[in-house]
C-alpha cells in the first residue's frame, strides 16, 4: 500500500518523460507497463487514491502554459485524475500541486521538473490516455526580441526562417 504526508515517503517511479505535443497511453493496472502503488493520498485533494498510479516527468523548455488531458475520457468507466508535482523535492505526495479531473492547466518555469501522475480515484483502475499540449508565454510589448535569435530583419531571409521569427 502507498503512504500519506510527510517525509520520507516512497517514491514514485516515472516511466516515461513527456515532451510538449506528445501522448502517453498507459493502464494503471498493468504494474508490468509501469503502474505503482506508492501515492494513496495528496494534501491538496480530498479523497481516497488508493488505487495504483502510473507517473511520467516532464522538464519545461520555455515558461508558459502547460495542459495535460484525458483523450476521450469516461470516468463513468474509469475515473482517472491527473496531479502534478513539482519536482524540487523529489516524486511524492508532498510535492502536490494541483489536481484536475479530465484535465490540469498550469504555469510552467523554463527548466523545472514537473512530475504528471494519473491515479485512479477511489481504487479505480484501467487504461487511458494523456495528451500534452504547451503555449509559451508571449513577451510583453516592453521587452525586446534577443538579436541573438532573431537578428535584423534582411532581404532574402527564406520563408522557413521567418516562420522561426514570430515577430517578422
Amino acid at each position: 500500500a502507498g503512504a500519506g504526508t510527510g517525509s520520507g515517503l516512497a517514491s514514485c517511479a516515472p516511466v516515461a518523460e513527456l515532451a510538449c505535443g506528445s501522448h502517453a497511453v498507459g493502464d494503471t493496472s498493468d504494474f508490468n507497463s509501469g503502474a505503482t502503488d506508492v501515492l494513496d493520498s495528496y494534501p491538496i485533494a480530498v479523497g481516497n487514491y488508493d488505487a495504483p498510479e502510473v507517473t511520467y516527468s516532464f522538464k519545461a523548455s520555455t515558461d508558459g502554459l502547460v495542459s495535460f488531458q484525458f483523450v476521450d475520457p469516461d470516468p463513468t468507466a474509469v475515473d482517472h485524475d491527473i496531479v502534478l508535482l513539482f519536482g524540487d523535492i523529489g516524486c511524492n505526495v508532498d510535492s502536490a500541486i494541483e489536481r484536475g479531473h479530465s484535465s490540469l492547466s498550469f504555469m510552467a518555469e523554463a527548466g523545472e521538473e514537473y512530475y504528471l501522475v494519473v491515479d485512479g480515484y477511489d481504487g479505480d483502475e484501467g487504461a487511458y490516455e494523456v495528451a500534452v499540449e504547451c503555449y509559451a508565454s508571449s513577451s510583453s510589448s516592453t521587452s525586446s526580441p534577443d538579436p541573438a535569435i532573431y537578428g535584423e530583419c534582411l532581404f532574402g531571409w527564406t520563408s522557413s526562417d521567418m516562420d522561426s521569427a514570430p515577430h517578422l
